[in-house]
């Protein structure tokens, strides 16, 4: 896909479809709804995605393709360990998340939500 110069900008575990039914199917991505083409040296700047996969640099409103890299790890770690890579953290007066909290980071190092 980053070859044919497409960024999918939304690789998360539920994009991810078995083609058949059979144990040795093979797997496909879908959802390419937040796709661009991209060229390499250029730089994004819409920020968008599914918020606990979205890269940093996607969050800062300049990146380019490699965010879907991040995605990737994201998968990655929750294929391996079973478990996301963030805990999230809810404000309970306003009902919705407000902090993000790596499991391997510090406890004291967290990521302000917008």
């Amino acid at each position: 896909m980053h070859r044919k110069n497409f960024c999918h900008r939304d690789l998360k575990l539920e994009n991810f479809i078995f083609e058949t039914k059979k144990p040795d199917s093979e797997i496909k991505l879908i959802d390419f709804g937040l796709s661009q083409r991209h060229m390499d040296g250029e730089v994004m700047h819409s920020v968008l995605g599914t918020s606990y996969y979205v890269a940093p640099e996607v969050l800062n409103k300049n990146y380019d393709k490699s965010c879907d890299l991040w995605g990737i790890g994201v998968i990655t770690y929750m294929l391996l360990s079973g478990i996301g890579p963030f805990l999230r953290i809810w404000d309970r007066e306003g009902g919705r998340c407000c902090y993000v909290q790596c499991h391997v980071c510090e406890p004291s190092l967290r990521t302000r939500v917008r």
